[in-house]
């Protein structure tokens, strides 16, 4: 609902416009000349950033935390999307930037909203919070073991 000059005007923005999509409201402009019927309005849209997506196209981009245990034996990591949270596979040793396509969870196409792009997640891998002296300790001990077999 938009209000312009104390007028009320009903605005449908269709799934998928981008930031700089213009969109036609038949009949919601000014009135015409000689009491001419009014003429069209046009939005301009701009679409505002979003905190957890970033959006390329029809694409979507997300950062996804790893905890460095999951990244190196592998597990599943909850990652959001525009409808419900998906559960992601983490394989096995598991690098940070890794991507993970995940097909027509991204923005509806324009003109065909059953159609998707896609969403795309970014492993940043982060330490477990609170780590253990036990933790750390064991971790020590790996490092220790991989450096003298080098």
């Amino acid at each position: 609902m938009l209000e312009i000059d104390g007028h009320r005007i009903q605005a449908i923005i269709p799934p998928g416009v981008r930031t700089g999509s213009r969109v036609r409201l038949a009949g919601q402009g000014e009135p015409g000349h000689n009491n001419g019927p009014a003429g069209d309005l046009y939005l301009i849209v701009h679409i505002l950033p979003n905190e957890t997506f970033e959006r390329e196209g029809d694409d979507l981009h997300i950062d996804v935390p790893v905890d460095i245990f999951t990244a190196i034996a592998g597990g599943e990591t909850r990652v959001p999307t525009l409808d419900m949270p998906l559960i992601l596979k983490i394989p096995p040793r598991t690098n940070a930037r890794r991507s993970f396509r995940l097909r027509g969870k991204g923005m509806p196409h324009l003109g065909d909203p059953k159609t998707h792009g896609d969403l795309f997640a970014l492993v940043r891998l982060v330490l477990p919070e609170p780590l253990t002296d036990k933790e750390v300790n064991s971790i020590r001990e790996l490092a220790s073991s991989r450096s003298k077999h080098s």
